[in-house]
C-alpha cells in the first residue's frame, strides 16, 4: 500500500490528539497484548535491573517488570496514561517526556523497552534515537524494539485506536538490524510474528545488546 505524502508535524499531532482522546479505552484495548517476547527479554536482565519503559501507556509492561523485582522509569507524551501508570504500577517513576528529547545520562539503564513506539518516528529520526539508546544503556544492557513490518509512512486508521488515524513508519527486519548495528548494537535475537491483536500486520521485534 502506498501512502501519501504528509506534514510530519501535523501527523504526529493527530497521532498524540488520538492518544489523549482514547484514553483509558485505549489502555483497556491494550491490557492483555503484553508480547511473549517480554518474558525472553526479562530473563536476560540482571536481576534488579533499571529498566527504562519509553512509551510505558498505562504501565502495562512497567508493572510487570517491577514485579519481577526491577526499578522502572517510564516516559509517555499522554497524561492520563501516565496517571494510570502511577496507580497500576505505582512503584515506577514516569515522567512526561518525548524519547526523542530524552536526556538521561549515560549508562543509566540496564534494559530499554521501546515496544510499538519508534514506528511513530520519522524515519530519519531514528538513527539519532538508537544512538541515544546506546549512550543511556549500561555495557551489556539490553534492547527491545517492535515495530510494524511494511513499506512507506503515513498516517493510518487503526483497530486498537477504534479507527482514529496514527502516524506509522513501516521497517523491514533487514533495515531495523542494519539501524541497530551502524548505533553500536549486536542483535542477540529477531523475529518476524503474526501481530497479537489480530490485526492482520507483522510484527518486528528485535533484542539488541550493547
Amino acid at each position: 500500500m502506498k501512502l501519501p505524502r504528509i506534514n510530519y508535524k501535523n501527523a504526529s499531532q493527530k497521532t498524540i490528539s488520538a492518544y489523549r482522546k482514547l484514553g483509558s479505552k485505549y489502555v483497556d484495548n491494550i491490557a492483555d497484548l503484553t508480547p511473549e517476547i517480554f518474558y525472553k527479554f526479562e530473563k536476560l536482565l540482571p536481576r534488579k535491573s533499571k529498566v527504562l519503559d519509553v512509551g510505558c501507556t498505562g504501565g502495562r509492561d512497567s508493572k510487570k517488570f517491577i514485579e519481577f523485582g526491577h526499578t522502572v522509569t517510564g516516559i509517555d507524551l499522554v497524561e492520563e496514561f501516565l496517571e494510570i501508570a502511577k496507580k497500576v504500577a505505582p512503584a515506577g517513576e514516569y515522567k512526561i517526556m518525548d524519547v526523542r528529547d530524552a536526556n538521561y545520562p549515560n549508562e543509566s539503564f540496564d534494559g530499554i523497552w521501546a515496544s510499538m513506539i519508534l514506528l511513530h518516528l520519522k524515519r530519519e529520526e531514528i538513527a539519532d534515537v538508537l544512538i541515544k539508546f546506546h549512550k543511556m544503556l549500561r555495557k551489556g544492557g539490553l534492547l527491545f524494539i517492535g515495530v510494524k513490518k511494511g513499506v512507506g509512512e503515513g498516517l493510518v486508521p487503526d483497530k486498537l485506536t477504534e479507527n482514529e488515524f496514527r502516524y506509522f513508519t513501516y521497517f523491514s527486519s533487514e533495515e531495523l538490524e542494519e539501524r541497530l548495528q551502524e548505533a553500536g548494537f549486536s542483535i542477540q535475537f529477531s523475529a518476524e510474528e503474526l501481530d497479537n491483536a489480530k490485526r492482520n500486520q507483522t510484527i518486528i521485534r528485535i533484542i539488541a545488546k550493547k
